[in-house]
């Protein structure tokens, strides 16, 4: 039986039964460090996962050094004088520490994969320093440890798909928010509206500038300008939305004229505008063409000078 002295052995419940403490442990908590140190050489030098490089190291390590003070508790707990319930809330701490560990590891936008490789190089990490140690942990012990680092794997793996389905689906919302924006604000505006993409072809048309053409949106879209328009304007169009996509920049305010259709319309006038729609990298992937008719005032200013000029001619006379 244990004499008083602070070095004593434990025993079970029963003080009958003397029990060693666990050797894998007291590693743990002796090479914390170490093992957090070669953790982190092997993630920052693995180029699948890159995100790690961009963590300063305490965001880095996160919630590692107390996963690992949480594993030696198991382990000491795991021990036959060690009650079920003390083991149960320490692997119920364990998966609250991966779960939040893999939370954070979302919000700094992990793929799925770089968060098992990390888990891996835990793994890994822990098995070369206890290897080159010489320490010698049971078979139950390494057991636990593995079964906690495959439970961790498992959360991250829960936690990233469930976030990255959650935001995708958010996204999707936002997207169909906007969408019906757009829709409603194409529907609205008493201007005609397009959007091209790089082949030349309708993305997106309004009903004001299909009904110039006579035509519905719905068939227009995906078709290529030269076989919705008249051959006369789309040779004037096209260079200018070819001129959007290679410069980067806006064409504004460009003077058309002609017939949209062949027949029962007369001549009309135009200004169009010709913009970039860029992506996040700046680089242009859609051209939007914003047409406004001014047939009226053309012929409004046609008829004032036609009466400038009449009358100057008549005070000649």
């Amino acid at each position: 039986r244990c004499d008083g002295r602070a070095h004593c052995s434990e025993f079970d419940m029963a003080g009958l039964q003397r029990v060693e403490p666990s050797n894998l442990a007291q590693f743990l908590r002796r090479e914390k460090d170490t093992i957090i140190r070669e953790w982190e050489r092997q993630v920052l030098s693995d180029p699948q996962v890159p995100e790690a490089n961009r963590l300063p190291e305490p965001i880095l390590r996160d919630h590692v050094p107390g996963f690992i003070d949480l594993l030696a508790l198991r382990l000491d707990q795991s021990r036959p004088t060690r009650v079920p319930q003390e083991s149960a809330s320490l692997q119920l701490r364990e998966s609250l520490v991966a779960q939040v560990h893999a939370r954070e590891r979302l919000v700094e936008r992990y793929s799925i994969s770089s968060a098992l490789r990390e888990w891996a190089h835990f793994r890994s990490a822990l098995m070369f320093c206890l290897k080159s140690s010489h320490v010698e942990a049971s078979w139950d012990d390494l057991t636990i440890v593995g079964s906690a680092i495959d439970a961790a794997m498992a959360t991250a793996a829960t936690e990233i798909l469930g976030g990255e389905a959650t935001a995708h689906a958010r996204a999707e919302e936002e997207v169909e928010r906007l969408r019906s924006l757009l829709d409603s604000l194409f529907a609205s505006v008493p201007v005609g509206i397009a959007i091209v993409d790089r082949d030349l072809r309708y993305v997106m048309i309004n009903d004001n500038l299909a009904r110039v053409r006579g035509i519905r949106p719905a068939s227009i879209i995906g078709k290529p300008i030269s076989e919705v328009v008249p051959p006369e304007i789309a040779r004037t169009v096209e260079p200018h939305i070819e001129h959007v996509f290679e410069t980067n920049s806006a064409r504004l305010d460009v003077p058309m004229f002609g017939r949209m259709r062949k027949t029962g319309m007369q001549q009309r006038s135009w200004l169009v505008s010709f913009y970039p729609v860029r992506r996040s990298s700046g680089a242009v992937f859609l051209v939007s063409c914003i047409v406004v008719d001014i047939t009226e005032r053309t012929r409004s200013e046609v008829g004032r000078n036609d009466a400038r000029v009449t009358g100057t001619a008549l005070k000649r006379a």
